[in-house]
């Protein structure tokens, strides 16, 4: 009977679960076969109560704890250690969402920045109203582009203030000159 199944792994959860996984699975895939949420803040593996590294291969009737962490993202090197496709797809996810949200929260800071420096008043709400005029869809994605250079700063103010983009600069006056400009013949 045994022979059937030589191509899985049977391993058990601390609550006795069985979790089937390929040959060759690791605590990673054990992880993530369990739940998504718990893969993504896995730090460390217990296999039969002794702590090993997550590269490890699982063995048919190990018991496997995962430990975890709240803060934790996984690393997009856990990507080529995971045989699963599940925990592989789950990792480029949590990477490229984890991507983004620093280019977020870089563009927040940018935009930020920018309306302060000239006199301007900034709120998530102002460039909610504005967002059909930028092409965007949620204020998330325009911080995301703004932090990837990919939508200028000074087009997100025209957007949101453009009483004051058809106005002069704030903050900024042309001083006006009284002699006559020199012509060049």
């Amino acid at each position: 009977k045994l022979e059937l199944f030589h191509d899985q792994v049977f391993c058990f959860t601390p609550k006795g679960r069985l979790i089937a996984l390929p040959r060759g699975a690791t605590p990673i895939d054990f992880a993530y076969a369990v739940h998504t949420d718990i893969g993504n803040s896995c730090v460390g593996v217990l296999v039969n109560g002794r702590q090993v590294p997550l590269t490890t291969q699982l063995r048919n009737g190990d018991e496997v704890v995962i430990l975890t962490s709240p803060g934790q993202t996984p690393p997009a090197a856990w990507e080529k250690i995971a045989v699963t496709g599940r925990a592989r797809s789950s990792i480029r996810r949590a990477t490229r969402d984890g991507l983004r949200k620093q280019y977020s929260e870089l563009g927040r800071r940018l935009l930020v920045s920018a309306f302060a420096k000239s006199n301007l008043e900034y709120s998530d709400e102002k460039l909610r109203k504005a967002l059909g005029r930028l092409g965007q869809k949620t204020v998330e994605d325009v911080h995301a582009e703004v932090g990837r250079d990919e939508l200028a700063v000074a087009e997100v103010v025209k957007a949101v203030h453009p009483e004051v983009a058809a106005g002069p600069t704030v903050g900024a006056s042309r001083p006006r000159s009284t002699q006559a400009r020199p012509q060049n013949d």
